[in-house]
């Protein structure tokens, strides 16, 4: 089993895909699937974009319309959502959805085992406001939440996480500081 972990594409899926190829052509790894840690964009249409949070001049569709429209992308793909994306489309799905086939949106965070490997992810990123407020309606879909962590701890049960998927990596330290006293076992993150 190889696996690959691959970074915000922003829509240039056919890249990422071109990438794999590559991989498995030019040093004989034969990768079965790809985890995808954010800024995806699985954008349909342009009904999509208008939901989109960026600003007006980076709206664009990308490559995934024609994967949608084929029903189907070309190696087993899973991926967390990211501080831009398409959430008009995912806050559907908060607890996972197989978008097209083949291509896993993991929903807002968990624990599943998948190939083996416990896999542990936490969808958006971080913000000092949002991770507090997490019940408010002013809340955005982007940023994820105590409750969002908490699920991780519950769902663990002490058991060993493998891998933890996040989006967001510059503000690890403020939530490491924010979250201090209340992680019952940090061992297990």
């Amino acid at each position: 089993m190889e696996i690959a972990f691959i970074g915000d594409v922003h829509g240039k899926i056919d890249l990422m895909y071109s990438l794999i190829s590559d991989i498995r052509r030019t040093h004989d790894h034969n990768v079965d699937s790809v985890f995808q840690i954010g800024d995806f964009h699985a954008i349909r249409d342009k009904d999509d974009l208008k939901h989109f949070p960026v600003k007006e001049k980076y709206r664009t569709l990308g490559d995934f319309p024609k994967y949608f429209e084929g029903g189907r992308v070309p190696i087993k793909t899973y991926f967390i959502g990211g501080n831009h994306e398409n959430n008009f489309w995912h806050s559907q799905h908060p607890e996972g959805h197989e978008l097209i086939g083949g291509l896993n949106y993991l929903g807002r965070s968990g624990i599943k085992n998948i190939q083996d490997i416990n896999l542990a992810w936490v969808s958006g990123n971080y913000s000092k406001k949002d991770f507090s407020e997490s019940n408010s309606k002013k809340r955005k879909y982007n940023h994820f939440t105590k409750e969002d962590l908490d699920i991780i701890l519950h769902q663990s049960n002490g058991e060993k996480i493998d891998v933890l998927m996040l989006h967001d990596w510059p503000a690890i330290r403020e939530l490491e500081k924010h979250i201090s006293g209340d992680v019952q076992n940090p061992e297990n993150l």
